[in-house]
């Protein structure tokens, strides 16, 4: 059955329950009345393309054998309910205008959606527990409230931007993406020279339990915008922020598919930003000893975070340095040369073991060998080696994982 440039505005389209054995097509058409459908079953398709609907169309828990399309310029002026639809093939919303909520609240579509293309979602968009069996597609759409896809179960990819798409356009509602589950992530991030608008996010994420195992779609790569894995890790961190408050989960699912993908050097950077960002939130809240924890991680190993492990050896060369001066302008030891002196303040600085016992007398406040030292320079070299036990133990820690715990 198709119907074109009809106009219905007398009872409601009451289709409960009913049973259409062949596809129905209603196009270009005016309809002032509410479409009421709940549990019809179609054993074809069902569109509603280039229409005007003032009413409601309520499609809860139907049964669509194959594709459902409400695109190509239909402008719907109240809501549209699809909440446990079960569509046998594609959702296609391209270039269709909503007023009201959309709810597709566990609603399953075995093949790919597209809410892309010139859409435009003027209220809540609801994909709480939905299920995809192929693509979800937002790309170059307008979404001015909230987004859920809370639970949702994305079989192949998410795009919300590409090559050739425009990025999807967000008001002032989050993107709720808590234990959502795709396969692949593609989007589009802006370059320097273009403005924070042209980003495929909007500015509150929920990204808690988003997992996903690929970085990139079919339509991403070839450098610019969209080639995400070319992306630097300060893009990453720019999108991680949006999410709020801070959890390190987000960070350590992205961290995980960068290292797997052959990237370790940018996963480190993504995990020592969200080390950095727990510091700051600590210093918020108030909470002074982890924060100093963490400070002195930081300073000392970099948080035991790659090439960042070594930085504790500036520490040493800092400190054995600055005993060496010391020792040689107010030391009253015999007359050594500098690398003598060098050797016996790295040596004071190695935390349980001593490579010289011949050294234990520069730094002893007795008499030994007819000479004393300063107290106050024998109570540094106390400090030098208590910096070195502290050095020794966050060296300890980050070879041991420890410090990467939460």
């Amino acid at each position: 059955m198709r119907i074109l440039g009809a106009l219905i505005d007398d009872e409601p389209i009451d289709l409960q329950h009913a049973r259409l054995k062949h596809q129905l097509w209603l196009e270009k058409s005016r309809i002032e009345i509410s479409i009421v459908a709940q549990n019809l079953r179609v054993d074809g398709t069902l569109s509603f393309e280039s229409n005007y609907i003032s009413g409601r169309l309520d499609l809860n828990s139907a049964r669509i054998a194959e594709a459902l399309s409400l695109a190509f310029g239909t402008s719907f002026k109240d809501t549209v309910d699809l909440a446990g639809t079960n569509i046998g093939g594609r959702l296609v919303m391209r270039g269709a205008s909503f007023a009201g909520a959309v709810s597709l609240n566990g609603t399953t579509v075995t093949g790919p959606a597209f809410l892309d293309d010139g859409a435009s979602f003027k209220g809540e968009v609801d994909l709480t527990g939905a299920s995809f069996g192929s693509d979800l597609v937002l790309s170059n759409a307008d979404f001015a409230s909230t987004v859920r896809l809370t639970n949702a179960h994305i079989g192949s990819e998410l795009r919300l931007g590409s090559k050739v798409q425009p990025a999807a356009r967000w008001g002032s509602g989050p993107l709720e993406l808590r234990n959502t589950r795709c396969a692949s992530l593609q989007d589009r991030w802006p370059t320097k020279k273009e403005p924070e608008e042209a980003s495929a996010w909007p500015a509150a994420i929920d990204l808690e339990g988003f997992t996903y195992d690929l970085l990139g779609g079919l339509l991403g790569g070839g450098g610019g915008p969209a080639d995400m894995r070319a992306r630097p890790a300060p893009s990453y961190e720019a999108w991680l922020a949006r999410h709020r408050p801070f959890s390190p989960q987000p960070y350590k699912q992205l961290a995980k598919i960068l290292r797997a993908s052959g990237d370790p050097g940018k996963a480190n950077d993504i995990l020592y930003a969200a080390r950095e960002r727990q510091r700051d939130d600590c210093r918020q809240a108030g909470e002074w000893g982890k924060w100093l924890g963490m400070s002195l991680l930081k300073a000392t190993i970099g948080y035991g975070l790659g090439r960042r492990y070594f930085w504790a050896l500036r520490w040493v060369a800092l400190f054995t340095l600055l005993g060496t001066l010391l020792l040689h302008f107010f030391g009253n030891q015999p007359e050594q040369g500098w690398l003598a002196l060098a050797f016996a303040s790295f040596d004071q600085r190695l935390p349980a073991i001593t490579l010289d016992r011949a050294h234990e007398k520069l730094f002893s406040a007795a008499s030994t060998g007819g000479f004393v030292q300063p107290g106050w320079l024998v109570g540094y070299f106390y400090v030098h080696k208590l910096i070195g036990w502290l050095l020794g133990i966050f060296l300890l820690a980050g070879l041991a994982g420890l410090t990467q715990r939460s």
